[in-house]
């Protein structure tokens, strides 16, 4: 995607806008937590050329996120309501420079519509510190006290995650 670039003097040339997509079973979850945290923690960072999407492996258009998770996430400031489920597509996959996924079923998925998609299909999880797996476990269907660890867990590898990208470490 290319977006006009403009400043207080005006119109500056055009700049590329880069793409996240971040990944999860249903995308009712997971992802937007993931996608909204993110992109915030760029956007706190003065990373404004990166657009953070999301979409599920086997997700159906249209549908609001789970209540909890917005419950979570508005507890936290950010509000998710006005999200709708995607499935995750070929075309979603090759528009971005990153896909990151909560678990090693999902890079499968994202592998099977586009295989040479390898180097850039990572774990969420790989971000985060201290956690026992690299795969962050879905909340759906649980309690609200897993809906605010898998926060705390996604948060924490999105803050990870945009300080690299903020210090040109990666990608």
């Amino acid at each position: 995607m290319t977006i006009l670039k403009f400043s207080t003097k005006g119109w500056t040339g055009f700049e590329k806008m880069r793409k996240i997509l971040v990944v999860c079973t249903g995308n009712l979850c997971r992802s937007p937590m993931g996608e909204s945290l993110l992109q915030k923690a760029l956007a706190d960072r003065g990373e404004n050329n990166i657009l953070v999407e999301s979409a599920g492996v086997i997700a159906r258009d249209g549908y609001p996120p789970a209540q909890m998770a917005v419950q979570e996430m508005k507890a936290n400031g950010l509000d998710i309501s006005a999200h709708r489920t995607s499935p995750l597509t070929k075309e979603a996959i090759n528009e971005a420079e990153m896909v990151l996924v909560m678990e090693k079923a999902h890079i499968y998925a994202a592998l099977s519509l586009v295989p040479s998609a390898s180097e850039k299909v990572l774990l969420m999880g790989d971000f985060a510190q201290d956690l026992e797996t690299n795969e962050i476990d879905d909340p759906y269907g649980g309690h609200s006290d897993g809906f605010k660890a898998t926060f705390e867990i996604i948060k924490q590898a999105a803050e990870n995650l945009a300080v690299q990208i903020a210090e040109k470490k990666f990608p």
